[in-house]
């Protein structure tokens, strides 16, 4: 029997048993399976702008970052930004921005708090005011201009490939 590797030791042996392939140049539908040789960039921003990745409400973060289920926090709901939309309300201190998936985040914003994350729920999609008893974070349901709505994959750090 031979004896136990670590984790290290037998990448090491794997890595050091494969050789890189040379790159060749396909049709796009011929490349199914394989793997870039380099980095593809879009010509054209995906998505064009920061945009609400839920349904719910745009916020500032300084205005919900120390709610809490003791000291909820009541924001006064002061424009609708549906999808589709140009409209870039201005959101002061207390203020949020009820907002639908897709549409552009106010520049005065930078989170997103669902509906469902509000103290009222989806009941909240028509109220004037709303109440989160939770803190969000600075960047929260927001897709930024030229990102993908998904999360970079985990892989191996770059020394390893």
């Amino acid at each position: 029997m031979t004896a136990l590797r670590s984790v290290d030791e037998h990448l090491a042996h794997v890595l050091g048993a494969v050789r890189p392939t040379a790159s060749e140049s396909l049709p796009l539908a011929e490349a199914s399976g394989r793997v870039l040789a380099e980095p593809v960039f879009a010509r054209n921003a995906v998505p064009p702008f920061d945009n609400s990745a839920m349904d719910g409400f745009a916020v500032r973060f300084a205005d919900v970052a120390d709610a809490a289920p003791e000291h909820p926090v009541t924001l006064r709901v002061v424009a609708d930004v549906p999808a589709g939309s140009a409209l870039d309300p201005a959101i002061g201190p207390g203020e949020a921005a009820r907002i639908m998936t897709g549409a552009p985040k106010p520049a005065d914003a930078d989170a997103i708090v669902p509906f469902e994350d509000t103290a009222g729920g989806l009941a909240d999609s028509l109220a004037s005011a709303v109440v989160l008893a939770a803190p969000s974070r600075r960047g929260m349901h927001v897709r930024a201009a030229g990102r993908t709505s998904r999360p970079e994959p985990p892989c191996c750090p770059p020394e390893r490939l």
